[in-house]
């Protein structure tokens, strides 16, 4: 840059002129000082006003970028300080002359970026340590949303101690404000929704409480019927040590019934009385069983005359059946079914000249057992009025009704079972199947040997003979001259008599003895 040599005089008239075109032109930007020799410059940066400083600043500023770019780094300062005297807010311009002058090793544009970078980061801090409390306030009105109070209350004193410590010199007050009303609010739901906590679990233990004593009260007096239940069973089967400890069991459940007790009491007479009882038997049986050895003792038997034991007579002994158990044994399943309905009762049944079948059919109906009607039957029915009178019966076994009825009918009917269905039939036309039995009668018609039997010695007992001698009886010398057989053909004529009565043996029957045995040809 060139300077302009001037005279005293010539500068003086200069800053007279210049301080005239300033009051002329009522410019506001101040002016920070200039020199003698840039009076030029001072003069032509007073005559831009507003836009066109701004825009010359700007203009400059561009060319100044170009200067860098070419590496012209003298030129491109000229053109920065000139942007920054026409627009000191041009931040740019201030930025690119600290860049140049630190290219050409002035110090000053290092100093000024520090200050400028370390108010930077000043103002980056501070914003960020007031975002940090906007966000800490903000976690905690979202902790008061979702009920967690003590986490709400721990975030606000964390805002409120960042405030207390907060580094900078910045008016945090509205923050602090909030913070401390947050914190009482959180601090007063937490109270009351304690409260409400408490009395919700006042009020669920109150319930609890409640429903577990109905359950206890129900259990117990379920308890309780069960076990009475036990004791007035076991007070039936006279376990009555057993009765009292279960009436003391529901006792201490429930002293106050007087049943109970009364049940308790009569079971402790009873169990006395019996005790009673049974040491009374006790103590006859044992002198009975004194006496008795006492007895024996007196009078030795041989061998001769030991029974033999329970073991020895069931081997002895020979195990018959019955006809009837035998034919029971046999007997199918349906067999026994029908038998089985035969034998239910019937509440009661009337018939007033009623038609057979309908008879029969009522009958079929009530038992479910099939009744089929033969031939004889159907042409008796056929032949006569067919008609069944019955008077009025209650309280009867199926079969009773039903002889009834057959017995009822002209000429007399009768039933037999046969495959599966009861048969119908009269009287002289039906016959029940005959069975073949032997029976062993050979004791009561033959004659038996009659041995003599041993010298039986006794031990005498009396007190005038000093070694207790004895004698011996003979009780083989008197015969025994009664009849004891039964003649084989009266033995017949009895049973026939008490098996027909005075009609004797029907058609097919027989009772005969043969080789000391009954044979009998009969039906059930």
């Amino acid at each position: 840059m060139t300077n302009i040599q001037r005279t005293p005089s010539t500068r003086i008239a200069s800053s007279i002129f210049a301080s005239v075109l300033m009051l002329v032109c009522g410019l506001a930007s101040p002016v920070v000082a200039y020199q003698d020799d840039n009076v030029d410059e001072l003069i032509r940066d007073i005559s831009l006003e507003g836009q066109e400083r701004v825009k010359a600043s700007q203009n400059a500023t561009e060319a100044a970028q170009k200067l860098m770019n070419e590496l012209r780094y003298v030129e491109a300062e000229e053109k920065l300080q000139e942007a920054t005297r026409l627009d000191p807010s041009n931040e740019s311009a201030r930025q690119m002359l600290d860049t140049v002058m630190l290219i050409l090793g002035d110090r000053s544009g290092d100093i000024q970026d520090l200050r400028r970078r370390l108010v930077e980061e000043k103002n980056v801090r501070l914003q960020q340590d007031v975002f940090e409390l906007e966000r800490l306030y903000l976690n905690g009105r979202r902790a008061m949303d979702e009920r967690n109070y003590d986490r709400a209350i721990s975030t606000f004193d964390q805002v409120l101690e960042r405030i207390r410590w907060f580094p900078f010199d910045f008016d945090l007050t509205d923050q602090q404000n909030r913070a401390m009303q947050s914190k009482d609010e959180a601090v007063r739901l937490k109270r009351e929704f304690e409260v409400l906590q408490r009395r919700e679990r006042e009020m669920r233990i109150l319930s609890d409480a409640e429903s577990e004593m109905a359950r206890s009260l129900s259990f117990i007096q379920n308890r309780i019927e069960e076990i009475l239940r036990q004791a007035y069973r076991l007070f039936a089967e006279r376990e009555y040590e057993r009765v009292i400890d279960l009436c003391d069991e529901v006792l201490s459940l429930d002293p106050a019934r007087q049943d109970v007790r009364a049940l308790r009491r009569e079971s402790g007479d009873l169990r006395h009385l019996y005790e009673v009882l049974a040491s009374g038997m006790q103590t006859s049986e044992e002198w009975e069983r004194t006496f008795i050895a006492q007895l024996e003792a007196e009078i030795p038997y041989t061998e001769i005359f030991n029974f033999p034991t329970r073991e020895a007579w069931l081997r002895i002994t020979r195990q018959e059946q019955s006809l009837e158990d035998r034919l029971q044994a046999v007997e199918t399943v349906q067999q026994k079914t029908i038998r089985s309905r035969l034998r239910m009762r019937v509440a009661s049944v009337e018939f007033q000249d009623e038609p057979f079948d309908q008879v029969v059919d009522f009958l079929q109906d009530l038992s479910g057992i099939n009744f089929v009607l033969t031939k004889e039957a159907r042409d008796a029915l056929e032949g006569g009025d067919g008609t069944v009178r019955l008077a009025r019966v209650t309280d009867l076994p199926l079969e009773n009704v039903l002889n009834l009825v057959l017995q009822g009918n002209d000429p007399p009917f009768s039933y037999v079972l046969r495959s599966g269905a009861i048969l119908i039939g009269p009287v002289d036309s039906l016959r029940n199947d005959l069975f073949l039995e032997f029976y062993e009668v050979s004791d009561i018609t033959k004659d038996h040997p009659d041995f003599r039997a041993p010298r039986l010695a006794l031990q005498s007992s009396q007190d005038g003979d000093a070694d207790g001698g004895g004698g011996l009886f003979d009780l083989g010398d008197e015969e025994d001259t009664q009849e004891t057989t039964l003649d084989s053909d009266l033995l017949v004529e009895l049973v026939i008599s008490a098996l027909y009565g005075d009609d004797g043996e029907p058609d097919g029957e027989s009772v005969k003895y043969q080789n000391g045995k009954l044979v009998a040809r009969t039906t059930l």
